[in-house]
C-alpha cells in the first residue's frame, strides 16, 4: 500500500541511526506493521531510488531526502537525481501519490520549474529560518493539530523553506512561530494527489498529534486509515437563566474520525454535585445536539458547567471538554459589564438591539441599558427611545416603547416596563431595542463590553430592517424579568362557555361569573406572579347553577393571577392588571 523511501543520500545526512527509526514507528503504529515497504537508507549521492516499476506497485509513495544539501557546487548530484526526478514525474503522470520530503531540496539544485509543475510550488523561500525545534500545525482538516519538532539530523538542525502555493495547491501545514507556510498539498480540491513538505516530522511531541496528521495526509491521499476523534462541540445552555429554573442540560457533540463511534458523554455542574451520561453513536463527520436524562435546578447563583467525551483511543483529548459559567438571576444579560467602545448610527431612527430566549413563562419589567460617556460623540444628546419586542428567533411584534426618554450618559440608566404589555412564555424570544434619537453627532451612544461573547443575539434596525449586528462586543443592553412560578394563566376550553370569567375590573372592585356543573366546595384566591397566595376572594359550598359575584382586590398595583376551583380539574386561572 505505502513504500517509504529513506534516501539521505549519504551517511552524514539524516538520523544518526538508520534505517529511520522514527519514521518507522509512526508507521508501524499505523499500520499494525503491514501494509508499508521500506526503499533505502541510500548512502551515495549518486544513487538512485526506486524506478516507475518498483512505485507502481503502491498507492503512495513517501520520499524523504532529509537534510542534504550538497549539489553542483560541492560536485554532486542533488537531493533528487535526475533520474529520480524522472521517475517520479512518471510515476505522477500515470497517476500515482507522491509524499515529497526534504528541507534544503531547492539548495541542493533541484529547480522550482521541477517543483512546480509535479507539486505546484510557486514560490520558494529557501533557509527562511534555522534552529533546533520548530511548533506547526496542519492546514488538512479541522480539528487542526499542532505538533513540536526536534531535529535529530547530524549535520544540521531545521533549514526549511517558506512556500507558496499555485492556483492548484494548497497550504498544509505551517510554522507557527513564523507564521510560514513549509507544506503544500495539491490539487486544490478534492482527493490528494501530491505534497512537499520542507520539514520533517523529527521527534515528534506530542506523538500522538504527529500520528494524527499523518493519518490525515493518509487518508487525503485516499488511503482508509482510521482516525478516533470525538469532542464536545458546544454546551447549549444559557450564559444567563432565571433563578430557580429546572433543566435538562443539552449539549452537541462531533464526531471528527473517519469511522462511526460509539462512546460516552458526561455532564457535571458544581456546585451542586450534578453528574448526568449517556451513551451515543454518531457518524463520521457529524453532529448532534444531546439532552442529558437528568434535570437541575439553578437556584440563585453562580455554576460551572462541564461537558466532555470518552472514547477508547481517542487522539485528540483537546477537544473533548467545553467548560462554562452559568449564572441564575433574574437579570438577563451577556456582556461582562466593563465598557469596550460606543457606537452611534449616522442617522437617527436606527438602532441596536439584544436577544433574549425565555426558559420559562415570565414578565419582564425593566431594562438597563449602558450609555456611553459625553466624550464622544460630541456635542451628543441626551434622549433615546426604547422597545420591547417578542418573537421566535427575530423581532416580530412591538411590546412596549418608552418614546424619547432622557438618559445619563456615561452610566447605566433604569426603566420601568408596563408587566401587563410584556408577558412571554417560555420558548419565545425577548428583544431590547435602543433606538437613536438624532443624527450623529446629536446623539448619545450606545456602549458595547470587550468581546462578543454571543454574536447570533446581537441585532440592529436599519432603515426599518432587522438583522444581525456584529459590533466588537457584547451590547451592554440588559432585561430583567420575574417568572412566573407556580401558577399561570389559562385559556378555558368549556364548549357551552366559560366555567370562569372575571367580566368586568373597575379599580379594586371586580365582577366574576362562574358555574357550578353540580354542589361542591367553591374556593376564589388571589395569587401574585411568584404563585404566592395573596387573598381568599370566595370560599364556601354551592349547589348546581350560574353565579355572578362582586369581589373587591386589596392588593397594590401589580399583575395577579384569580384562581377558581370547584373540584373540576384542572382549575381555572386569570390574569388581571391592578392599576391605582
Amino acid at each position: 500500500m505505502v513504500l517509504f523511501v529513506e534516501d539521505p543520500g549519504y551517511s552524514i545526512f539524516g538520523p544518526a541511526i538508520k534505517p529511520d527509526s522514527s519514521w518507522f514507528k509512526t508507521l508501524s503504529r499505523i499500520f499494525q506493521g503491514t501494509r508499508f515497504d521500506w526503499y533505502g537508507p541510500t548512502t551515495d549521492p549518486a544513487q538512485n531510488g526506486p524506478d516507475l516499476a518498483a512505485m507502481q506497485n503502491y498507492q503512495l509513495v513517501i520520499w524523504n531526502v532529509y537534510d542534504y544539501w550538497w549539489g553542483a557546487n560541492q560536485g554532486y548530484p542533488p537531493a533528487l537525481t535526475v533520474a529520480d526526478q524522472a521517475q517520479i514525474h512518471d510515476y505522477l503522470t500515470a497517476g500515482g501519490k507522491v509524499w515529497l520530503i526534504g528541507q534544503d531540496l531547492i539548495l541542493s539544485g533541484v529547480s522550482l520549474s521541477w517543483l512546480n509543475l509535479n507539486f505546484h510550488v510557486a514560490v520558494a523561500d529557501t533557509d527562511y529560518w534555522n534552529g533546533a525545534t520548530c511548533l506547526v500545525k496542519d492546514r488538512l482538516k479541522e480539528p487542526y493539530q499542532s505538533v513540536t519538532f526536534f531535529a535529530d539530523y547530524q549535520a544540521n538542525g531545521f533549514w526549511p523553506d517558506a512556500l507558496a502555493p499555485d492556483s492548484q495547491s494548497r497550504v498544509g501545514l505551517i510554522d507557527v512561530a513564523r507564521s510560514q507556510t513549509v507544506a503544500l498539498v495539491a490539487p486544490e480540491t478534492g482527493p490528494m494527489s501530491s505534497s512537499f513538505w520542507t520539514i520533517d516530522g523529527r521527534q515528534p511531541d506530542p506523538e500522538s498529534y504527529w500520528d494524527y496528521i499523518v493519518r490525515k495526509m493518509l487518508n487525503a491521499f485516499g488511503l482508509p486509515v482510521a482516525i478516533i476523534d470525538v469532542g464536545t462541540d458546544s454546551i447549549n445552555i444559557p450564559r444567563v437563566i432565571f433563578e430557580n429554573s429546572v433543566l435538562y442540560p443539552r449539549a452537541t457533540f462531533k464526531n471528527n474520525g473517519t469511522d462511526p463511534c460509539t462512546f460516552m458523554v458526561h455532564c457535571r455542574i458544581a456546585p451542586g454535585g450534578y453528574h448526568s451520561q449517556q451513551n451515543l453513536i454518531l457518524a463520521p463527520d457529524s453532529t448532534r445536539l444531546t439532552t442529558f436524562p437528568d434535570s437541575f435546578v439553578f437556584a440563585p447563583g453562580r455554576y460551572t458547567v462541564t461537558v466532555y467525551t470518552l472514547a477508547d483511543g481517542d487522539m485528540d483529548p483537546r477537544n473533548d471538554t467545553l467548560t462554562i459559567q452559568v449564572e441564575a438571576t433574574n437579570w438577563l444579560y451577556y456582556d461582562d459589564g466593563v465598557p469596550g467602545s460606543v457606537w452611534a448610527w449616522d442617522d437617527q431612527n436606527n438602532g441596536w438591539g439584544v436577544q433574549y430566549p425565555m426558559t420559562n413563562d415570565c414578565f419582564a419589567d425593566s431594562i438597563a441599558i449602558c450609555i456611553g460617556d459625553a466624550s464622544w460623540p460630541l456635542p451628543g444628546g441626551d434622549t433615546a427611545t426604547f422597545r420591547v419586542y417578542s418573537g421566535l428567533g427575530r423581532p416580530d411584534s412591538l411590546r412596549q416603547e418608552l418614546r424619547r426618554v432622557w438618559v445619563d450618559r456615561g452610566s447605566w440608566n433604569f426603566f420601568a416596563l408596563d408587566t401587563a404589555q410584556n408577558f412571554f412564555s417560555g420558548g419565545s424570544d425577548m428583544f431590547i431595542f435602543y433606538i437613536q434619537v438624532g443624527d450623529l453627532p446629536y446623539c448619545p451612544g450606545l456602549v458595547f463590553d470587550r468581546m462578543i461573547d454571543q454574536p447570533g443575539f446581537m441585532w440592529q434596525l436599519f432603515n426599518d430592517s432587522f438583522s444581525i449586528s456584529l459590533p466588537g462586543g457584547d451590547w451592554m443592553i440588559r432585561g430583567h424579568a420575574l417568572p412566573v412560578l407556580g401558577i399561570t394563566e389559562e385559556r378555558p376550553k368549556d364548549p357551552d362557555g366559560l366555567r370562569f370569567k372575571i367580566a368586568t375590573v373597575i379599580g379594586p372592585q371586580a365582577t366574576v361569573e362562574f358555574f357550578v356543573g353540580k354542589a361542591s366546595a367553591v374556593n376564589l384566591k388571589v395569587y401574585d406572579i411568584n404563585g404566592r397566595l395573596r387573598q381568599s376572594l370566595l370560599q364556601g359550598s354551592y349547589p348546581e347553577g350560574r353565579y355572578r359575584r362582586q369581589i373587591r382586590i386589596d392588593q397594590p398595583a401589580g399583575v395577579y393571577f384569580i384562581q377558581f376551583d370547584n373540584g373540576e380539574k384542572p382549575a381555572r386561572t386569570q390574569k388581571i392588571v391592578l392599576v391605582r
